[in-house]
């Protein structure tokens, strides 16, 4: 049997698949886009995964049915194509079973799981159309890759769990993160997927991966890897030779840090290993290293330039021989790769050029500046330099010119020099020409100058990431402009799903749910001028249409006629139902005969607490979830008639409550449970959210509470996880929620919080963490926060983004000194008054400038990165 993914076994497992790069991958099945799995829904991204590993495969029909039950034969021959097994005897390994031999179906496959011991069956049954259950397939995933028990705690339910050890395994290594396991609930496909990808997961994060072959002989292989985080028993690695053969190696047990090891063959190699070998799943072409070698042990000018011509140099230039041989002699290490020796080839050949015409070259430059020819300028600069950009020709003129301006000579005297003046030209233009092309109403003319412009950037040295960070903004920049640029509705799905699934961050986009139904207002929202390029403001976009859809929706209903049909009402509420979340209403809850349809328009038509001030005769944009719950209120009456009798008793709880300090509703607890107390109240309770933990907000705010019991405790129960906040990611999931929904209503005021960034969102809500909004209601949270007009406490939105407005804004050390101690930061107001001074002159000189010819200041956008630097001008001053 040839089993190739057992960790204790193979530790290349499914780290050298998933991890390793070969020189020439296998092919795997391609991806595919399944009409019942999309972007960002559970399970796509294993799925996809797995597809690609040919481990499932879809459906004719094009679906992948990922909540179809996954039998017990079907999951064996999932193991036996993710772990590349073989059976060596299936008559006799089935022989054990008496519901499968050799001439079922699968039958292969169940014998190589059998032989694995992944499976090994009940009672001498193998029980094949059996459905894998969740606990079963915890016993299948342990045995599969060799998961091991770390002795950590966990936080899953055990009750009713049989194999506990296994889950507990499961749950230590993250393959499942839920605390409920739901031990005999059936395995799905989607489910598996999931599984077995977090399993994968979980190997590849324990396996060390192969980085380097530093050797290779007739007794073994030694390998380099990323120090080991853990001491490890056994582990082997997988080598294949050049006939493709695996040549078996002896396991090594390795210590914690370790990162080398020697892999010796179990049978000595007859003969020198040649051509190209796979160690750890890395392509080691043998050839290749005895012409290497050729090159590190030169100890003669021919010798290195022939062995350099050998092993595949190129740009070799006979006159310089001596220069390489010179510079060969200060090297301290030897070549490991061909990229390392062209680096170095042509390092020699760039310095001959600098020695010998560094002059020829910058007179070339000053004839043209002379001459102010920009054609002959274009033309010296591409002879001799990377990464010349025509477009960018003028301002190479006065970046070479404009250390004195008008001598029409460059006071630049190296190459090097030359070539930091067009790089810096390149990045400002980059950075100019990116931030364009998120610009309000930038087009893809932008994008496309954006991206020519950052081809021309430097590439990135150690601990810069500048270049991979335009080409990721531009990436994302691409995927809104697809959703700008889309004019059907099916093309506006696709783009959007393409963004959230690239973004993947709901604090971002996505947290908003897109409507089908309403993409028709999506896309007259996304043809609102004045819209920046990016996914906040797609996002907020999305927020509106919503609006929008539901509004249209409610105004429908708002204008049946008085004998309007059955089917009329129907597909109204239908509307209704298509633009708003299931949590809120769902059509299933709907009947559909003529009687109760008949309530249920006569029941919307009563309807006259529309608008913000409950009194409007029509719904408004600015109360359309509050309209919303009225529509749905008034069918949910018609559905439990005794709702009304409930409102009522409300009602005098409520009037109770607020006059009597003692007695059935005198607390907040005691208010609480006497509602609860109302007959069918609870069903209520659980379709509209209402929360327990939340009862002295709703016993502070009777009208908040009722509003909570008729679909409209959403705000509320936001707030009041706001205030319940202990940590600023969990303020900001809240504040988010919060600004999503106010936006939602028309409350314009909240772009300014939508349009924060991540980070500086975590500032704000970290800030917030010390507000103390206990007895504040919803609405007035809401203002306070996102209100511009409402003076606000140190921490709300308008007076965060004044703090770094303040900074920004700042020309002279007094002001400077002025906006940094209206920060609050301990280590600056600490200081005495001189002391503030001297850091606010230095905070203020060394204000991060760009590279403009006349540079311009780059403002901050958080204020951590204040704080920090002004922890330079602080040490820079004492």
């Amino acid at each position: 049997m040839s089993q190739k993914k057992l960790r204790k076994i193979t530790a290349t497992s499914i780290a050298a698949t998933a991890a390793l790069a070969a020189v020439a991958p296998a092919a795997v099945a391609a991806a595919e886009d399944f009409n019942d799995l999309k972007p960002g829904e559970s399970h796509y991204d294993a799925v996809q995964a797995l597809v690609e590993q040919g481990v499932f495969k879809g459906y004719p029909d094009g679906s992948f049915k990922p909540y179809q039950e996954l039998s017990r034969q079907h999951a064996a021959v999932a193991f036996a194509a993710a772990l590349d097994l073989q059976a060596e005897d299936v008559e006799g390994t089935l022989a054990a079973f008496t519901d499968v031999d050799a001439s079922s179906p699968y039958a292969e496959q169940i014998a190589a799981v059998v032989e694995a011991g992944i499976f090994v069956g009940n009672n001498g049954e193998f029980n094949p159309n059996d459905t894998l259950t969740r606990q079963n397939m915890a016993v299948t995933l342990v045995n599969a890759f060799g998961l091991e028990n770390t002795g950590e705690a966990v936080n899953v339910n055990l009750d009713g769990v049989y194999y506990k050890d296994a889950v507990t395994v499961l749950a230590q290594n993250g393959v499942t993160t839920v605390t409920d396991f739901r031990p005999n609930d059936a395995v799905t496909r989607g489910a598996f997927s999931t599984f077995v990808y977090s399993a994968q997961a979980a190997v590849e994060a324990q396996t060390p991966a192969v980085e380097s072959v530093s050797a290779i002989d007739r007794n073994g292989v030694t390998v380099t890897f990323p120090a080991t985080e853990e001491a490890q028993e056994d582990f082997s690695i997988e080598v294949i030779d050049n006939n493709g053969d695996v040549v078996a190696v002896d396991s090594v047990d390795l210590v914690k840090g370790e990162t080398i090891a020697t892999f010796y063959f179990k049978s000595p190699l007859g003969e020198d290993p040649e051509g190209t070998w796979t160690v750890g799943g890395l392509e080691i072409d043998l050839d290749f290293l005895a012409l290497l070698d050729d090159v590190n042990t030169a100890s003669t000018q021919v010798d290195l330039y022939n062995a350099l011509k050998a092993v595949g140099a190129e740009n070799l230039v006979v006159s310089n021989a001596d220069e390489y041989f010179a510079e060969f002699g200060t090297l301290t290490d030897d070549f490991t790769s061909l990229e390392g020796v062209q680096e170095f080839v042509d390092g020699v050949n760039k310095d001959v050029i600098e020695l010998g015409d560094t002059e020829t070259i910058i007179e070339g430059i000053n004839d043209a500046l002379e001459a102010q020819n920009m054609v002959q300028l274009l033309s010296a600069l591409e002879a001799s330099f990377d990464r010349v950009n025509p477009d960018n020709i003028d301002d190479y003129e006065v970046a070479l010119d404009g250390a004195d301006p008008g001598d029409d000579a460059t006071s630049l005297t190296t190459l090097t020099g030359v070539q930091d003046a067009i790089d810096g030209v390149n990045l400002t233009a980059a950075t100019n020409l990116v931030a364009a092309a998120q610009a309000a109403d930038a087009d893809r003319d932008d994008y496309n100058a954006a991206l020519e412009a950052v081809s021309f950037v430097a590439p990135d040295e150690e601990d810069v990431t500048t270049k991979a960070d335009f080409e990721t903004t531009l990436k994302e920049v691409d995927r809104v402009l697809r959703v700008f640029e889309a004019s059907t509705v099916a093309q506006l799905s696709v783009a959007y799903n393409n963004l959230v699934s690239l973004v993947d961050d709901e604090g971002i986009i996505g947290d908003a749910p897109f409507f089908d139904e309403a993409r028709s207002f999506y896309l007259t929202k996304l043809e609102t001028a004045g819209l920046a390029r990016t996914s906040s403001a797609v996002e907020a976009q999305i927020v509106a249409g919503n609006a929008e859809a539901q509004l249209d929706a409610v105004t429908t209903l708002d204008g049946l006629a008085a004998d309007a049909s059955t089917s009329t009402v129907l597909s109204a509420l239908e509307g209704l139902a298509a633009v708003t979340e299931d949590t809120v209403f769902d059509f299933a809850d709907v009947a559909t005969d003529d009687d109760t349809v008949a309530d249920y328009r006569d029941a919307i038509l009563a309807i006259t607490t529309y608008g913000a001030g409950d009194n409007a005769e029509a719904p408004t944009l600015a109360s359309v979830t509050n309209d919303i719950a009225d529509v749905v209120g008034a069918v949910d009456l018609v559905n439990n008639p005794a709702a009304g009798t409930i409102l009522a008793d409300i009602d005098d709880l409520a009037t109770a409550a607020g006059t009597e300090t003692a007695g059935t509703a005198g607390t907040a607890a005691q208010f609480y449970d006497g509602v609860n107390a109302v007959q069918g109240l609870s069903d209520l309770f659980e379709r509209f959210n209402v929360v327990e933990d939340y009862q002295a907000a709703y016993f502070t705010n009777v009208d908040a509470f009722a509003g909570a019991i008729t679909n409209e405790g959403d705000a509320v129960n936001t707030v009041e996880e706001l205030k319940a906040a202990s940590t600023a990611t969990e303020a900001r999931a809240a504040l988010t929620t919060l600004a999503l929904n106010t936006y939602a209503s028309g409350v314009s005021e909240t772009v300014n919080y939508i349009n924060l960034t991540s980070t500086q969102k975590l500032e704000l809500a970290e800030s917030i963490l010390d507000v103390d909004f206990s007895g504040d209601t919803a609405e007035e949270v809401a203002v306070a926060i996102f209100d511009d007009a409402t003076p606000a406490a140190a921490g709300y939105v308008s007076d965060y983004v004044g703090l770094l407005d303040g900074v920004n804004a700042a020309d002279t050390i007094a002001e400077m000194q002025s906006a940094l101690a209206a920060i609050g930061y301990d280590a600056f107001d600490d200081l005495t008054a001189q002391r503030q001074v001297e850091v606010s002159e230095s905070f203020l000189a060394e204000f991060p400038m760009n590279d403009a010819d006349t540079p311009a200041r780059i403002d901050y956008k958080s204020l951590a990165s204040i704080k920090a630097d002004v922890d330079v001008a602080i040490d820079a001053t004492n």
